[in-house]
């Protein structure tokens, strides 16, 4: 989302809570395409976390051509720290100790931060 935000070529969250994003993109997005939306980092020295999220649905406009709105779900987590990037999928464990989350972004990444320091930061 960070590197669409010039006119003409933008996405933004619509409503956040029902998971709505939209924009103007030139393709548009298709149902299946992945948006990587950066989000709050508990700890934004050392790390950055970003959402996967995946397009469930498209609302094409025909006027402007290039505007959509977009139905988009969860698909998992990217947590970066210098050169290194854990990814993970929701429903799916921590990759370092295995504790199970299922669509709570937060929960997770203050888990991470909390009990695997060295393995998400600098």
């Amino acid at each position: 989302m960070s590197m669409h935000k010039a006119w003409g070529d933008s996405v933004w969250w619509f409503d956040y809570e029902k998971g709505i994003v939209t924009g103007h993109l030139t393709p548009k997005p298709q149902a299946g395409d992945k948006i990587i939306c950066e989000m709050y980092s508990p700890n934004p020295d050392t790390s950055r976390h970003f959402k996967i999220l995946i397009v469930k649905k498209i609302e094409d406009f025909s006027d402007p051509p290039d505007q959509f709105f977009a139905d988009v779900e969860d698909l998992g987590y990217i947590i970066r720290a210098g050169e290194k990037e854990v990814r993970f999928e929701l429903g799916s464990k921590c990759p370092f100790c295995r504790k199970r989350f299922k669509k709570d972004f937060q929960h997770m990444a203050n888990h991470m931060n909390d009990k695997h320091p060295k393995e998400v930061s600098i």
